[in-house]
């Protein structure tokens, strides 16, 4: 059986693999093995990490099956907390783009407080700046959490407070369920690896969360630099969720040099509109 496949187009290359390779943490690290660009062949996340990977396929593990040379896609049957049958497919999309897209199912009617959460992980490797920028109170702003754990959640800011999801008390909340007073105006993200911008743009604005961790992609090998976790969330509210029911999510990763904030504007929201318009309606009980 493969646990690994190139998949590539434009001026994109990545290694899309499974849950077998023995990574800094252990055999877990399904997704994105690697990601190149043609002016920037060094690896976007950490050697022995990952990118778009997700937790629940990184738990209860997962197949690989390569659909054609600029797609592929990880399986996976009843895992991870959330016991759901899950496919996460990734196909590049020409010139400078992967489309992230997750289809899943779950078995059990139990949630995380009153939602259900489904989390991917992005570990970069060693960006010069870690912050991440986005859009807020109409303006940019330049973000990184001050700690693990602190700050890591952002929400949408015009989402009022008693609609969001229910956190944890302090004292039992994980590393993504401390949430940042200031949230976000439009659903994307971006940061900077060298001369590269990695821009993250999603289809589900009011479910989507942005995560971030200062230290979570692991050890730097560059003296006086930390691999952060660039990483989002996708949270199901209790109206629309149900055991049964199938679910779609999702995302574009655009990778390509920066040229400005206003390019990174401009394709977010084309993107968004694309992403938006040929999503299915998500099912609502």
């Amino acid at each position: 059986m493969d646990h690994c496949c190139l998949i590539q187009g434009g001026d994109l290359q990545a290694i899309v693999g499974d849950t077998s390779r023995d990574g800094a943490g252990g055999p877990k690290y399904c997704g994105l093995w690697s990601l190149t660009h043609r002016d920037y062949v060094f690896n976007a996340f950490g050697n022995s990490y990952c990118g778009l990977s997700s937790r629940d396929q990184r738990v209860g593990g997962c197949t690989l099956i390569q659909e054609s040379d600029t797609a592929a896609s990880l399986t996976s049957k009843n895992v991870g907390p959330s016991k759901v049958d899950m496919t996460v497919r990734y196909e590049v999309a020409e010139p400078n783009a992967i489309d992230l897209t997750a289809s899943m199912n779950f078995h059990s009617a139990q949630g995380d407080n009153n939602h259900r959460a489904i989390s991917f992980y992005n570990f970069m490797n060693s960006p010069a700046e870690p912050k991440i920028r986005f859009r807020s109170n109409d303006r940019w702003m330049s973000y990184m959490s001050p700690a693990h754990g602190v700050g890591s959640n952002i929400a949408p800011a015009y989402v009022r407070e008693e609609h969001l999801e229910e956190m944890p008390p302090q004292y039992e909340r994980g590393y993504h369920e401390d949430r940042l007073l200031v949230g976000f105006d439009e659903p994307f993200f971006y940061g900077r690896l060298g001369p590269m911008m990695f821009l993250l743009i999603f289809a589900q604005p009011k479910w989507t969360r942005f995560l971030m961790s200062p230290s979570g992609g692991g050890p730097s090998l560059i003296p006086g630099r930390s691999s952060p976790a660039w990483s989002f969330q996708w949270v199901i509210p209790p109206v629309a969720f149900g055991p049964g029911l199938d679910y779609v999510f999702r995302s574009r990763l655009i990778y390509k040099p920066f040229v400005s904030d206003d390019e990174v504007i401009e394709l977010a929201r084309r993107t968004q509109a694309q992403l938006s318009y040929n999503l299915p309606p998500a099912p609502i009980r």
